[in-house]
């Protein structure tokens, strides 16, 4: 009896700090998560004035354009959403969400703290200069202060986006959702994260705003750094009450990837084999593909001497090539699987080119699919040529060219230095390296190929390093002597044009080593029959790189068009660029290769008609580690083939525990299934973000052109208008979850008073009102500026005769909207996630609100652009006369595109079917 109350008290899946099994007596519940809530508080708290009011501080004290301010915004938000996605990943499956919490806060802290002393330090920023008087040129951002500017703010990224990604699923993870009466508590806390989160915004958007506009940006990005400092202490006080999710090393999406795969191979597509009769033979690579694809589903031969090889005639006239068999890409031997029907009726043994392959055919297809990574890699080093081409010509140009009082070196003859030098160089290396080489190694040509072509990749990596240092340099000196916009031919710089020698010199050494070694190891390893063709790979690789090159610098120009004088590239704008690297990479495992080759086996066979003959492992209550389970739904049916067994996908050490990257258990089938049925609730989500976006730029804006006024000594800041609807949920959000949710409950029978869909509906719907309010409420602001004849008047010292408190309908409505939308979304994705990705889905929300965020650049763009030749002012969000603007316009068209949005998501919601865990409520009380 005791020991069944002690197993009572554990917690399942759930640890203390030690290591040691969670008791509910001692571990979680609702009074430790008030300490998860005290620290989401203090976090919005520390950013969301920045939300609001960074447009001001990238617009007034950083000196970009209105349009581009709010884009830097926006773009910030959303790396920052993007990444909670990637750390969420890292929380559920290696780090753990607590750790991933107190590693986060040390990482905005230190983004914000650089925030700090960028904003109080002089030589870090601009000079202060008046943006709205007119015809003023105020100075831009150097690249090292935009450089300290964005590792600032892409630290704060990093770290609020792991906040997001652990906090709320930590908080989540402290209530048992079996239970009854902790579900009813779990609904309850995700209602109180929208209220911490209300209270801190609250305090950032009234008390830190005023600090920002009073005191300056320094003391603003200090109280936040403070805030955040605190909030990370709170947090790691709590840690030996907390009950922690166990990281489990098996990664949720990968599974879910293994699901797809295998249906892939499963589900099979009808080709007419027939039409490759009708092509030419020409070359083996196509010829064995084709032929691979049509056996796909025989069997390959234990004995390699089955595959299919005519036999060798040394009397034979013409020579014929022959390749023996490797080990490598298997699939394609299937190639040379030969089956009766593919001999012709007219010569018994010999059958036809295109349904069978000789051996040597396949071989050869394996080798030039060997070559291609080593193709693909040298692509990058002409890319990099191609720069020392053009921009270190023009380099040349600006710089002192003399080499005697009469002779001067033309800047386009620079390249004569590598050549001069492997002049020397080449002739050294063949007659004196190789030998000496070839002593040790026992290789012909000293090194093999391969090593050969990596020293020249190395080298040409060393060679743009060394030329980001000249320039460096160069740079320095053409500032050091205020001759920054000299005329290149008339005012030369005091710098020699042999600084550039450097970089010339080792990308020669490169050169030699990487374009020769491909040129050997293009012949040396190609068929017979493809010896030119092969060496031609090096061509292509170059042409690929140059034109790479001309894309990358008009894709550089465009990038960076609006955030440099010259629309350059600066190096610092570069790291915004890795964010978005980094999370490809993360996306793309190198063993997903091997799944997709292995999925194509076994995607024809028939779906059982019983569901209970998929695979699934028999459930044991003894087990030390709880394995989750999911019923079977009959619910996107084509994906259950993952789960069909063969006997061939046993192990033969296990009859018991069949391969998982061929067959899936019924459990990761269903869980990928939950995944699949959320992505188009995920998709109607990001249109709200959009909106959301809108008002915290553009709305704020408008604000700085109205009477600010509250009394006659107290002026409310702009960036503080959305204290209106965070003054409202501190009411709503309790009226809410204490009187609302129970009387709902009542005639509902469901523990959160109504259903997931149905709250984010509401939101949604009122989003598009939002809008609509928006455009109303801008029409009247424009309507009294030019009824005043202010459409010019500077905004700080002419307002207009209108009170700020017109915006506030707005943000009352939109702050309702939230209300419902983003706790309905945590809650959603939280209890409908597999229990191995609670941080990954809510993390859904994060990325849905980054895709917003992205889109809102993307659409501000799109709209200028679109509308630059039909208004005077340029486009409808153009300048930064915001008067001038057709703001009213836009609101409209998001108002429009919000009601489409919802229209949609009525129509994915009502087909969404929830995972069978609701537990049934009979007058506000829970039954099992």
């Amino acid at each position: 009896m005791q020991q069944e109350e002690e197993k009572a008290e554990l917690v399942d899946g759930k640890v203390d700090w030690r290591g040691r099994k969670a008791l509910k007596h001692k571990h979680g519940g609702m009074q430790v998560s008030l300490l998860v809530l005290a620290a989401c508080a203090m976090e919005n708290l520390a950013t969301l004035s920045l939300a609001v009011n960074l447009v001001s501080y990238f617009n007034g004290i950083m000196h970009y354009e209105l349009a581009d301010a709010a884009n830097m915004l926006t773009d910030y938000m959303g790396v920052s959403y993007m990444l909670s996605i990637v750390v969420a990943v890292l929380a559920d499956t290696w780090i753990g969400r607590y750790k991933c919490v107190l590693i986060s806060g040390f990482f905005e802290s230190l983004g914000l703290a650089l925030l700090t002393i960028q904003a109080h330090m002089g030589s870090l920023k601009p000079p202060i200069c008046n943006l709205y008087v007119k015809d003023a040129h105020c100075e831009k951002l150097n690249g090292k202060q935009e450089a300290f500017l964005f590792i600032s703010l892409y630290l704060l990224a990093f770290g609020s986006a792991g906040l997001k990604a652990s906090l709320p699923s930590h908080g989540a993870d402290q209530f048992d959702e079996r239970d009854p009466k902790e579900a009813m508590q779990m609904s309850s806390f995700f209602n109180g994260l929208l209220l911490a989160i209300c209270i801190g915004g609250a305090i950032s958007l009234t008390f830190n705003v005023y600090v920002q506009d009073h005191y300056g940006w320094d003391w603003g990005f200090g109280v936040s750094t403070i805030a955040i400092v605190l909030a990370t202490f709170i947090f790691a006080f709590g840690l030996p009450l907390y009950r922690i999710h166990v990281a489990d090393t098996k990664n949720g999406i990968i599974e879910i990837i293994q699901v797809a795969i295998i249906e892939v191979k499963r589900k099979g597509v009808a080709r007419d084999n027939n039409m490759l009769d009708a092509l030419p033979v020409k070359q083996p690579l196509p010829l064995s593909i084709f032929s691979a694809i049509r056996n796909r589903n025989l069997p390959l031969p234990a004995d390699p001497m089955e595959l299919y090889e005519i036999e060798q005639d040394k009397e034979a006239s013409v020579e014929i090539e022959y390749q023996p068999h490797r080990d490598i890409f298997r699939f394609l031997d299937k190639a040379a699987i030969q089956r009766k029907s593919d001999v012709k009726p007219e010569n018994q043994e010999t059958p036809n080119p295109w349904k069978v392959c000789r051996v040597t055919q396949v071989e050869n297809a394996k080798i030039i699919l060997s070559m291609l990574p080593i193709f693909c890699c040298s692509i990058i080093m002409t890319l990099c040529l191609a720069q020392l081409q053009t921009f270190s010509v023009q380099q040349g140009t600006t710089m002192d060219t003399r080499i005697t009082n009469h002779f001067n070196i033309p800047p386009a003859s620079l390249p004569i230095i590598p050549v001069a030098f492997l002049i020397i160089i080449v002739p050294f290396y063949d007659r004196i390296c190789v030998p000496f080489l070839r002593k040790f190694t026992g290789i012909s040509t000293g090194i093999t190929h391969l090593q050969r072509i990596g020293v020249g990749l190395i080298l040409s990596s060393i060679s743009m390093a060394i030329a980001a240092i000249i320039e460096v340099k160069r740079k320095g000196v053409a500032r050091e002597h205020n001759m920054l916009d000299a005329l290149p031919v008339k005012q030369p710089l005091p710098l020699s044009i042999f600084w550039l020698s450097f970089q010339y010199f080792i990308f020669g050494i490169a050169d030699m080593f990487t374009y020769v070694g491909l040129l050997e190891f293009f012949y040396s390893e190609a068929p017979k029959g493809l010896k030119s063709t092969s060496t031609c790979f090096l061509w292509c690789s170059m042409a690929l790189g140059y034109f790479l090159s001309s894309i990358l610098v008009q894709a550089v120009n465009g990038a960076t068009k609006n955030i440099t004088a010259s629309g350059g590239c600066p190096c610092d704008k570069c790291l915004h660029v890795y964010y978005h690297w980094f999370h490809l990479e993360t996306k793309s495992k190198v063993e997903s290769c091997g799944v997709y080759i292995a999925a194509i086996r076994n995607r024809n066979l028939p779906l059982p008609a019983d569901p209970m003959e998929l695979y699934e492992i028999e459930q044991d209550k003894e087990a030390s580690v709880e394995i989750e389970y999911q019923p079977h739904r009959d619910i996107f049916r084509f994906l259950d083939k993952a789960a069909i067994q063969r006997k061939s996908d046993v192990k033969p050490e296990n009859q018991e525990t069949p391969n998982p990257w061929k067959v899936c258990r019924v459990t990761q089938v269903e869980n990928a299934k939950i995944i699949l049925s959320m992505l188009p609730i995920f998709c109607c989500s990001i249109i709200m973000t959009l909106c959301l976006a809108q008002l915290q730029t553009f709305s704020v804006q408008q604000g700085t052109t109205m009477d600010t006024r509250i009394t006659n000594h107290f002026n409310i800041p702009p960036a503080s208008l959305p204290i209106i609807p965070v003054a409202f949920l501190i009411i709503i959000v309790p009226f809410y979850d204490r009187i609302c949710v129970p009387f709902l409950r009542k005639f509902t029978g469901i523990s959160t008073g109504i259903t997931h869909l149905q709250r984010i509906g509401v939101g949604l719907i009122l989003s598009s009102i939002s809008m609509a309010i928006a455009a109303i409420i801008e029409v009247k602001r424009k309507g009294v500026a030019r009824e005043h004849n202010m459409l010019d008047a500077l905004p700080v010292k002419q307002p207009l005769p209108l009170s700020i408190f017109w915006l506030s309908f707005q943000y009352f409505i939109f702050g309702i909207a939230d209300m419902f939308t983003y706790v309905g979304l945590l809650e959603f994705f939280y209890s409908e996630a597999p229990k191995g990705l609670k941080s990954t889905s809510t993390c859904f929300l994060w990325c849905s609100m980054a895709l917003g965020y992205f889109l809102s650049s993307i659409l501000v763009q799109a709209v200028n652009g679109a509308t630059k030749n039909i208004t005077a002012s340029g486009g409808w969000l153009a300048g930064n006369n915001i008067n001038r603007n057709h703001l009213n316009l836009f609101y409209l068209f998001l108002s429009i595109l919000s009601l489409i949005n919802f229209f949609v998501y009525l129509f994915v919601s009502k087909r969404y079917k929830y995972r069978p865990q609701y537990p049934a409520v009979t007058g506000g009380k829970s039954e099992e």
